[in-house]
């Protein structure tokens, strides 16, 4: 089956308001705000641009007359300044002056012809600010990338959005992307994949399995019959959770909202770590993450990120392992352009047992009066198992054409070959004895699965203002192309075990193929969005139209 509709535009219109309390009531509040040190990161920009930045950021009031600002651009303001002192810096060289006014307001007004702007004394710290795509220093993320593909403070961004940090998946001890998200409100990470650890399948706001994207671009996934990568988080600086609509800059995506995995980048400052670990089930656990510049000028850096890992599970006869190699490389001549090429190769074996267990001897005993052990495996060890190979190809590129225009492009390969088999339980089964409910007959299966994806997205961003109202315009275009095969191979209703005293014996039974397909989706969109901003208020505008074709191939 196949068909080619033309979806009709959709616009998303978001909006986000902020009013200012009356400064009298607030004298002592708003001393300490003018007092304060803050990190500042800001480029060279549109001068009404930066000068509304500082004093949003900064909870102040900017009094100018708009045609003082045509035409100007401000100084770069990078490191740690009081809003004072981060304004003085941007209107350098500008021909304009700055004074505070009793309520605290940051009033701009032009200097005489000969006049100089003095700065006072400041105090630089050598903290950085955070990236919006980069690391973040300890649990608390104060912008993102995700919600708007802008570096955008999270506190201007009209939807909930949560960071969960690499510091924060360290302290977990998150092993996946499910246990990482356990803590993260609105999301439900219990049931089939707390259980079912080869995947990730996360229920955001009633609507599962939520969408999963790494650096924004798509992860394939056909659900819970296989072939859905898994990312392990030890290569992640940050996950990304973004609550309600997202296909104005995405595409077809679920109502609940998205996930997206931002990768480590190569770094111009040289880190070496290595962890090993041991624990219970005879687990043992080795990775390491390299990262540094590759000449004196720093243009070229690399990472280089490994993991290791095998062990038992709780399970008897149950165990996994995963190698893991995401080598990166970034080239930057200049400020204003950067390339960064990025793999990664994953190789994961196990044998396991995913099935779940009846209420009936596990929430409650049965009509013997007993439960299934915790441990019980009820597969056949010389058959269940589990092999996937995941591979990620791509790049990212950006360049400042100037102050304020960016252009940025990613292209993304994605592939996941994998093959499961197991068991399943049907139905309980009545004995000899008469017994109803402590043997049950199962599903013998084989399911064989590859997805893969190609995304690649482009898009223009820049800043200018129009009057008294400041913009942030992205124009973009993306391609996106999801390939699934599948084969299903199933034996139902035979295979009879004990659920409470099982043999790990060598089971007979040959499953069959019972479902094959071969499937693609492909989508091309054109996106805008405008984010305004007008002293306290900000308006996000986005529109986009998709052209999305669909082929469906029922092999049997």
């Amino acid at each position: 089956m196949s068909y080619a509709p033309l979806r009709p535009c959709l616009l998303a219109l978001t909006i986000t308001l902020s009013i200012a309390c009356p400064l009298g009531a607030v004298a002592g509040p708003l001393a300490n705000e003018q007092s304060a040190l803050r990190a500042f990161d800001l480029p060279a920009a549109p001068l009404g641009v930066t000068l509304s930045r500082i004093a949003r950021d900064s909870q102040l009031t900017l009094s100018v007359a708009p045609a003082l600002l045509q035409g100007k651009t401000s100084a770069p303001v990078r490191g740690m300044f009081t809003p004072q002192q981060a304004a003085e810096r941007a209107l350098a060289g500008s021909g304009l002056g700055l004074n505070v006014t009793q309520s605290g307001a940051l009033s701009v007004y032009p200097l005489a012809a000969t006049g100089t702007l003095n700065l006072g004394a400041t105090t630089v710290s050598g903290r950085t600010a955070e990236d919006a795509r980069g690391a973040v220093d300890g649990f608390v993320a104060t912008r993102s990338a995700t919600a708007t593909k802008t570096d955008t403070p999270i506190l201007e961004i009209p939807q909930t959005i949560n960071v969960v940090t690499a510091d924060q998946v360290q302290v977990q001890g998150a092993r996946d992307l499910t246990q990482a998200l356990r803590y993260t409100p609105g999301l439900s990470t219990n049931g089939y994949t707390d259980r079912n650890t080869i995947a990730d399948e996360i229920t955001s706001r009633g609507f599962a399995p939520t969408l999963l994207y790494l650096d924004g671009a798509y992860l394939p996934s056909a659900g819970s019959l296989g072939g859905t990568p898994q990312i392990d988080p030890y290569t992640l600086e940050r996950i990304e959770v973004l609550k309600g609509p997202s296909s104005v800059l995405y595409g077809q995506n679920q109502p609940g909202g998205m996930i997206n995995m931002v990768s480590k980048r190569p770094s111009t400052e040289a880190a070496h770590q290595i962890k090993v670990g041991t624990g219970s089930f005879d687990r043992y656990n080795l990775a390491f993450d390299f990262t540094g510049p590759l000449d004196e000028a720093k243009t070229l850096s690399y990472r280089l990120i490994g993991v290791g890992n095998t062990g038992s599970e709780q399970v008897d006869h149950t165990e996994d392992s995963r190698q893991l190699l995401a080598p990166s490389f970034s080239w930057m001549p200049d400020d204003d352009t950067e390339l960064t090429l990025y793999a990664q190769i994953q190789r994961d074996d196990a044998l396991a047992d995913y099935q779940a267990l009846p209420a009936v001897g596990s929430l409650y005993r049965n009509s013997q009066g007993n439960r299934i052990d915790r441990d019980t495996f009820l597969g056949d060890s010389k058959w269940n198992d589990y092999k996937r190979d995941q591979y990620v190809l791509g790049y990212q590129f950006s360049h400042a054409f100037n102050e304020a225009m960016t252009y940025r492009q990613s292209l993304s390969y994605i592939d996941v070959n994998d093959r499961y088999k197991g068991f399943y339980l049907n139905r309980f089964v009545t004995t000899p004895e008469g017994i109803s409910d402590s043997h049950a007959s199962r599903t013998k299966l084989d399911w064989r699965q590859q997805n893969s994806s190609y995304s690649f997205d482009n898009h223009l961003q820049s800043d200018f203002t129009t009057g008294p109202l400041q913009h942030t315009l992205l124009v973009g275009l993306d391609y996106r192309d999801f390939t699934r095969k599948y084969q299903g191979y199933n034996l139902s209703g035979s295979e009879i075990i004990d659920l409470y005293n099982p043999t790990n014996y060598r089971t007979t039974g040959v499953p069959t193929l019972t479902t094959k397909w071969d499937n693609r989706v492909k989508q091309t969109g054109f996106y805008v969005q405008d984010q305004i901003k007008f002293d306290n208020f900000i308006l996000t505008i986005g529109g986009r139209h998709d052209w999305a074709k669909v082929d469906n191939n029922d092999l049997l």
